[in-house]
């Protein structure tokens, strides 16, 4: 509230109330759609329009998407209406030999999917070796790791009661390189 007072000692006040939007907010996933690296920009909070860079260029998203990008880093800068700024990056990377991996199990199996509260995982190598289980949230967050030593079959399961809804990343990396599973907890 302000209060003025002039030399004859009238008195005035007023009060106004200073909001301000929520701050801007970047999530950038990638993806290969036919044979192509695409971006797609997720920007929430602050004013738009929004003015997007990448790689210090000025960019126009298309339905919030890039397309045609190569292989590398990317840094992007999300400028708001009032000039509120945001950074972020993401890395496209080349694909690597998935079908090699992907012969080196037997059987790979993950149940439920979606799942509730539990997720099962019984896999079968074509021969002896470690094997790194890592499962990760949309952000690249870790929420889960486990390594087993020397093994050629192995039955577990991860206890997914502490994670929000949504869609996770289960990844299982072996020597000659990683495979990806998609996994949903659905409540």
């Amino acid at each position: 509230m302000v209060t003025v007072r002039d030399g004859y000692g009238c008195v005035a006040s007023a009060s106004k109330a200073i909001t301000q939007p929520d701050a801007i907010q970047v999530n950038i996933t990638t993806q290969l759609i036919n044979n192509q690296y695409a971006a797609t920009f997720d920007i929430r909070g602050g004013v738009a329009p929004y003015t997007t860079l990448l790689n210090n260029n000025i960019i126009s998203l298309i339905n919030n998407n890039i397309t045609n990008l190569s292989a590398g880093n990317y840094s992007v800068i999300v400028k708001d209406k009032n000039n509120c700024i945001q950074n972020a990056s993401f890395v496209v990377s080349t694909a690597t030999a998935v079908i090699d991996v992907e012969k080196k199990f037997e059987s790979l199996n993950i149940y439920p999917n979606p799942a509730t509260s539990n997720v099962n995982i019984n896999l079968s190598l074509t021969d002896y070796q470690d094997v790194n289980i890592a499962l990760y949230d949309l952000s690249g967050q870790t929420v889960f790791e486990d390594k087993f030593s020397d093994i050629r079959e192995k039955q577990t399961n991860i206890d997914l009661s502490n994670l929000a809804n949504g869609t996770y990343v289960l990844k299982f990396g072996l020597a000659e390189g990683n495979t990806f599973r998609k996994i949903i907890i659905n409540r």
